[in-house]
């Protein structure tokens, strides 16, 4: 039986009562037992002390496992040399990320990334952020990059796609405090980032460079299904137009808007820019009637719905309901209520962004 070093009562081993034995595992004995001579002062009542024999502090438990590799020193504890242990058998394993001490073995620092991002924006409202709640690419990719390198930092795009348009190779920019290597970041992000949003490729960027600002064009393709019947398989990235539609005449219409002009009449009322001006390199319809149709639009930059007026525009005129000609006066008007309706977010798709 073990006993107080301090006690100066010391029973006979008669008296002691023993401790419980158990051969197999590891006994957890509640530590120290009241030393001899205050447990008989105790039971004749001269002493109320139940929670530890000096009445300092609660005692710890001990493992009397012959397992036991090893017993940590005691701390300061009471008279009776109480002392916290800790089994060998149990020692718990440091966490270690996957992706190593800071991420990788590049030093921490502050650097730059280019992101080229795919995604469905189906179940996106949109890019920018919102309010809280609201699901936008931006605010997907911003958590997952926290997650990833424990830092806050705001993700900045070439284009703040809308509600439903989607992406083959938005380019997005982001500065950073991280370990890791461009490669290293673009795994461990599509790691993390949901099914509709994919991180293409990851590359490390000039301190200087902007995604939005730097871009020279940007390439959109709106897709229209002009086919006799609905397409199951294409009603989630086309529009479809049952009326079968006059290309030629759309092709007609498309070549009196390149070029640099005020697209005021293309533009969404409510939309705050300092110039309505821009340049449009291409318009070109391809396809044919009964089939599916492609508008691929590529400018400098681009007014918010500004594709998706000029598809509903065309689509008009190839449906006979405006003359091709009169594209080039209603580009002029600058009036938004003269040209055709909004067309349907789904169809559009972000093709890719130059620099």
């Amino acid at each position: 039986m073990w006993r107080s070093p301090t006690c100066r009562f010391r029973p006979s081993s008669a008296s002691a009562p023993a401790w419980p034995s158990r051969p197999n595992g590891c006994w957890t004995q509640p530590w120290p037992r009241l030393c001899w001579a205050r447990q008989r002062a105790s039971s004749a009542g001269t002493i109320r002390s139940t929670a530890s024999p000096c009445g300092r502090r609660p005692a710890a438990k001990r493992c009397w496992s012959g397992a036991c590799a090893r017993i940590r020193p005691a701390r300061t504890g009471c008279c009776c040399g109480s002392r916290p242990t800790s089994c060998a058998l149990r020692r718990r394993t440091p966490f270690v990320s996957p992706w190593g001490a800071s991420g990788s073995t590049t030093e921490t620092g502050v650097a730059t990334f280019r992101f080229a991002l795919e995604y469905d924006g189906a179940d996106f409202c949109g890019w920018q952020v919102q309010a809280e709640g609201t699901r936008t690419v931006q605010g997907t990719l911003e958590a997952a990059l926290q997650q990833v390198t424990g830092a806050t930092a705001r993700v900045t795009a070439a284009g703040r796609t809308d509600a439903g348009v989607h992406a083959e190779r938005q380019v997005a920019s982001v500065t950073v405090e991280t370990g890791l290597d461009p490669d290293r970041l673009g795994r461990a992000l599509n790691g993390v980032l949901p099914h509709d949003l994919t991180v293409v490729d990851c590359a490390a960027a000039p301190d200087a460079f902007h995604a939005r600002y730097g871009a020279r064009s940007k390439l959109y393709c709106y897709r229209i299904w002009n086919g006799a019947s609905a397409s199951p398989l294409r009603r989630a990235r086309c529009y479809r137009v049952a009326p079968p539609l006059d290309v030629e005449a759309m092709r007609k219409g498309a070549v009196s808007l390149l070029g640099t002009h005020d697209f005021t009449a293309f533009q969404a009322a409510g939309s705050p820019v300092r110039s309505s001006v821009r340049t449009l390199t291409r318009l070109d319809v391809e396809g044919s009637p009964r089939g599916e149709i492609g508008l691929w639009v590529e400018a400098n930059g681009f007014l918010r719905h500004m594709v998706r007026n000029l598809a509903g525009t065309l689509i008009e005129v190839g449906l006979g309901r405006r003359e091709a000609a009169s594209v080039a006066e209603l580009l002029k008007s600058r009036n938004r209520q003269r040209a055709g309706p909004t067309a349907p977010a789904r169809a559009l798709t972000l093709v890719r962004v130059d620099y």
